[in-house]
């Protein structure tokens, strides 16, 4: 399965978006496909590749980010997204879980 993501960074004028393709093999992509939705907030983790190509144009050669997705978490923001008519059940049951920090802080070196 593969899909785009949106990265924002920056700020006012200096605020830009990058769109890295996805990619998710397997029963980990077919699970979470029902519910990946144009909109739908996620985190993503994996391994990062920058792939060279040929423009179409002829102009030169492009470059493309592109992650090869190990772990993929929904995360809150566009639940109407989710629910389709096909999926309406499944997704009404759907909680994502809470990201919760409060087991790391033993492990931050400062304060």
């Amino acid at each position: 399965m593969e899909f785009s993501v949106a990265v924002k960074s920056g700020y006012g004028k200096n605020e830009s978006t990058i769109w890295p393709k996805c990619t998710v093999w397997g029963k980990r992509g077919e699970g979470v496909f029902p519910y990946l939705k144009k909109g739908q907030q996620v985190a993503i983790s994996g391994e990062v590749a920058v792939r060279e190509y040929d423009k179409k144009d002829g102009s030169g050669k492009g470059y493309s980010l592109e992650v090869r997705v190990n772990d993929i978490t929904l995360l809150g923001g566009k639940r109407e997204a989710v629910q389709d008519e096909h999926n309406t059940a499944k997704a009404n049951a759907f909680q994502p879980p809470a990201a919760t920090f409060a087991a790391f802080d033993d492990d931050i070196p400062f304060n």
